[in-house]
């Protein structure tokens, strides 16, 4: 599997394989509050693998402002 593939199938969570508006929307706002705000879990989530490293990496490019 790819990593884009591994990627979507992290993010869909009505297995469609898509993201949907509402997914994705939700994905920032909660990658935002957790992993970017809590240096302990950032770490935990980056060691388990190059897909996690690259979504902390796209979470820090769009940091979402509410």
């Amino acid at each position: 599997m790819h990593m884009a593939e591994r990627i979507v199938s992290m993010l869909d969570e009505d297995d469609d394989g898509l993201i949907g508006p509402n997914e994705w929307m939700d994905w920032l706002k909660e990658g935002q509050r957790t992993l970017l705000m809590d240096e302990t879990k950032k770490q935990e989530f980056a060691a388990v693998g190059p897909e996690n490293r690259c979504i902390l990496d796209f979470l820090d490019m769009v940091r979402y402002k509410n």
